[in-house]
């Protein structure tokens, strides 16, 4: 099944919306996850020393499969960690990453209604990794192996899947343009 995800114009909504909720630590920890495309249990095990403001990088350890990998983040992001930071609201680091995850999981569905709004309830936590990798594939010139590796797939077929995403993304709006575009003859009336 292909993961839900959010639109460009979403992503940019609920961007702007979460980083509004300076105080919240759990919105924190979804506009990171937004801005990184981590895994709930990836967000768990990073620190400052993770953090290469210099170069905008990301340093990701204990991914799945026991793998590290660095990704880069953009300018929100550094902004976010370091509003994090300052502010003392890193919740992953007072947790366990089981018990961590699962209220992430829990919060992120209060706060992607109380924030995003109901049309949005659709996307889950991994919806939020399948939006980042969509918008990366995009912004990388459509370089799979690249995606790849930012993501930490060791397979070329899930990194596919977020591939599969834009194409059906694109073929809609084609559709729809061609739809509206499309000029309907009228009847007569007598």
């Amino acid at each position: 099944m292909m993961p839900r995800h959010l639109t460009h114009e979403q992503l940019t909504m609920a961007l702007a919306a979460l980083s509004l909720e300076r105080d919240n630590e759990w919105a924190l920890c979804c506009e990171l996850l937004i801005r990184s495309g981590m895994r709930g249990h990836e967000l768990t095990h990073v620190t400052l020393a993770d953090v290469d403001v210099t170069r905008a990088m990301l340093a990701i350890h204990a991914a799945k499969g026991s793998k590290d990998r660095v990704v880069p983040v953009d300018k929100g992001c550094l902004f976010a960690l370091e509003r994090g930071l300052r502010l003392g609201i890193m919740p992953w680091q007072i947790y366990q990453a089981d018990s961590f995850k699962a209220l992430l999981r829990r919060h992120w569905a209060k706060i992607r209604i109380k924030v995003l709004g109901l049309g949005l309830s659709h996307c889950s936590l991994h919806g939020l990794r399948a939006s980042f990798a969509v918008r990366l594939y995009q912004d990388v010139g459509r370089d799979v192996v690249l995606v790849q590796e930012l993501l930490g797939h060791k397979k070329i077929e899930n990194t596919m899947r977020y591939v599969r995403l834009v194409q059906a993304d694109e073929k809609k709006a084609d559709i729809l343009k061609a739809f509206r575009a499309r000029s309907l003859p009228r009847k007569k009336t007598a």
